[in-house]
């Protein structure tokens, strides 16, 4: 087996190769990698930590940072194992860093990273999706979907699923409304599953706005999906402590 030792801005940890953080993020240049535990100890020194996850001992320390993207004013929160923290870490042309907010610890920690950002005025917060998936937020709202000449509307109860792209809906439903495919398009599951779908254009209304944006096919025993595209096309974004959609305040453009 080989022992991995991460010298990050999170401390020097010591990994086994079976670890999940080895696998998501070893082509980081601050990954080094060692035959054995004893020359992985060696070289990382008495001030490195072994990871809780692959140890099976105490977790490691680990720090949490909220990053503004200035072009699209918004903000993410991310750990310290995320890989746009580590090619990112510290003060940069595009934005900054606000952090470290937390420790590793209860869920509470990491909100207090995102209630943080949040008091200091930060916008369109979200959670990153690769380092924090478990956060990417999923709850239900109501929406219509009409014809392309908006001349009848159905409502439905629809999962908002920000790691969702494209909005989906049951294919019968569509086509009882006069939605006609438009094209097909290859789409891989969360589950790991790839089908080739049908989708078009039609309208979507959310509380008093419409717009017309993409829609998939979905099976028939599927729950309606509100995508991030939609949500964009709103002007809405996602508050996953208040699990709740917010309009975004501002956009730079």
């Amino acid at each position: 087996m080989y022992y991995w030792v991460n010298y990050g801005i999170a401390g020097i940890v010591i990994h086994k190769e079976t670890c999940l953080r080895v696998d998501i993020l070893t082509d980081n240049p601050d990954w080094e990698r060692y035959d054995s535990e004893r020359e992985a100890l060696t070289a990382a020194g008495p001030s490195a930590r072994k990871c809780g996850r692959c140890f099976r001992g105490k977790e490691v320390s680990m720090e949490y940072y909220v990053y503004e993207n200035k072009p699209t004013s918004a903000a993410t929160v991310h750990a310290t194992v995320c890989k746009y923290v580590l090619r990112r870490r510290g003060p940069t042309k595009n934005g900054w860093w606000l952090g470290p907010i937390a420790n590793l610890g209860p869920l509470a920690n990491i909100r207090r990273a995102w209630n943080f950002a949040k008091a200091t005025g930060r916008k369109n917060l979200k959670f990153c999706g690769d380092c924090l998936p478990g956060l990417m937020s999923s709850f239900n709202v109501t929406i219509e979907i009409a014809d392309p000449n908006r001349r009848h509307w159905v409502g439905m109860d629809a999962l908002v699923d920000t790691g969702a792209f494209i909005s989906s809906v049951p294919a019968s439903v569509l086509r009882e409304l006069g939605v006609a495919p438009t094209g097909k398009q290859r789409v891989r599951f969360g589950q790991g599953d790839v089908r080739d779908m049908d989708y078009a254009q039609t309208w979507l209304r959310f509380g008093n706005q419409e717009i017309m944006t993409y829609v998939m096919f979905n099976a028939e025993d599927t729950t309606p999906l509100l995508g991030a595209y939609a949500l964009e096309g709103l002007f809405m974004a996602v508050d996953p402590v208040a699990q709740q959609l917010v309009p975004i305040e501002e956009i730079h453009v």
